[in-house]
């Protein structure tokens, strides 16, 4: 069944974007992601016996065994996953359609599809019994809403809109209700460098300029975050410098400059760029902040684009297709490790694309200097050419790097012995 799941992973007919995980590392991962091999009992994955399961790689990677041992690598059983009268090939993970055999603690027992999913005790797992009996966790795109909610008693644990965070920091209950963590997470703004006009690196460069990421990050983040100019965060490259990616930092001129020296010099006539976000709270924020200083700076008029947040979800997972304009995107930690952060999220992985490079950046020199620090086992080397990679990825401005986060959450104080260490975001104790 391990066997099977990583098929399942590298199937370009049901694998997500995560599949670019085991490109160049596990054998015939790409040609069989990428539709070059059919056969997928050519996979690099062999079960020798109840208990023991082989990896063939095509290089050494001292991290594998991270990437074993992460959520999409779990074990899922064959015929539960095959069964008769699926409507789709990934139904047979809504219980709609019959049990959903796993190996976890819970077991899924309720899926409302954008509304709620729900989790109940497994009666025959094999580990420490789980000390709840259930989870509801309502699928909640809008923090105004999760905030209320959570007012009213009906969340245990929830976010909430940014600008509300001084105002809770203040109340005499809520502010004790407050749990806050350091993250992994990089976040920026995303341009689609496949169409106009962020096909000109020039454009790029200028609006990368126009953003003065330290008003942003005390105005819209409410000083929930510090500035970051690069990609690869603290805790994941070692002897992290916050002066890397400096030369895109905030300028004005420089703004006006790279503006004039591109395609599309004059702001009347500049193409329209959407500001797409999901429809909310922060986002509106966000996207009312860059359409004033891009206005401000460029003097080019920012079109805002709320979407519902599962179409907004659906289009910013094409491996191919990528949204036209730009749009607030970010990447956390699956495990604390820069093999983690950059061929999977900004590596073109050939003709199929890939779902998690949202700017659509394709450059050889990138993806030759990330998968050569990939299959590197001297890690001084190895960090050496991932350095490399980032500033291939930093010159090319093909987003802008915008800041690192700090996770909050409310938390009632009925729930207790929360580990708040969530490495790829999600809640506290995910």
């Amino acid at each position: 069944d391990v066997v099977y799941a990583f098929q399942r992973l590298v199937d370009p007919k049901s694998a997500a974007g995560y599949g670019a995980f085991l490109n160049g590392l596990l054998l015939n991962a790409d040609k069989i992601n990428n539709g070059d091999e059919k056969d997928l009992t050519k996979l690099g994955v062999k079960a020798l016996d109840d208990a023991t399961v082989q990896f063939t790689l095509v290089h050494a990677a001292g991290y594998f065994n991270q990437i074993a041992c992460l959520w999409f690598s779990a074990p899922v059983r064959k015929d539960n996953v095959e069964r008769a009268g699926l409507p789709s090939p990934d139904a047979w993970t809504d219980p709609a359609y019959g049990p959903v055999v796993g190996t976890g603690a819970f077991t899924l027992s309720k899926w409302d599809h954008n509304k709620e999913i729900d989790f109940v005790k497994n009666p025959n797992y094999g580990g420490t019994p789980a000390k709840l009996d259930e989870i509801d966790q309502p699928i909640i795109t809008d923090q105004a809403v999760s905030y209320a909610g959570y007012k009213s008693g009906e969340l245990d644990i929830a976010t909430f809109p940014t600008a509300e965070y001084k105002n809770i920091l203040a109340d005499p209950v809520l502010g004790k209700q407050l749990l806050k963590y350091n993250n992994s997470c990089s976040f920026y703004f995303a341009f689609d460098n496949s169409k106009p006009p962020f096909d000109d690196i020039n454009v790029r460069k200028a609006f990368s300029y126009a953003i003065n990421r330290d008003l942003y990050v005390h105005v819209v983040s409410q000083d929930i975050a510090t500035k970051q100019l690069s990609f690869l965060p603290d805790g994941v490259i070692p002897n992290f410098d916050p002066k890397t990616g400096a030369e895109y930092d905030y300028n004005p001129d420089k703004a006006v400059a790279a503006l004039k020296a591109s395609k599309y010099p004059d702001p009347a006539t500049f193409p329209t760029v959407n500001f797409n976000y999901s429809a909310g709270a922060n986002g509106q924020r966000r996207a009312d902040f860059m359409k004033a200083q891009i206005q401000k700076v460029l003097g080019i008029n920012l079109t805002e684009n709320p979407m519902d947040g599962a179409v907004y979800e659906q289009a910013t997972s094409d491996p191919l297709n990528k949204l036209s304009g730009m749009e607030l995107a970010g990447w956390c930690s699956d495990y604390l490790h820069p093999s983690d952060w950059m061929y999977p999220v900004f590596g073109s992985n050939g003709k199929n694309g890939n779902a998690l490079n949202l700017a659509g950046f394709n450059s050889p020199a990138f993806d030759a200097a990330a998968q050569a620090a990939d299959n590197e086992t001297d890690p001084v080397k190895a960090l050496a050419l991932y350095t490399k990679a980032q500033q291939v990825l930093i010159d090319n401005v093909p987003v802008a790097f915008l800041e690192n986060t700090v996770s909050i959450d409310l938390v009632n104080p009925k729930v207790s012995g929360l580990n708040p260490n969530s490495l790829d975001g999600g809640i506290p104790g995910s």
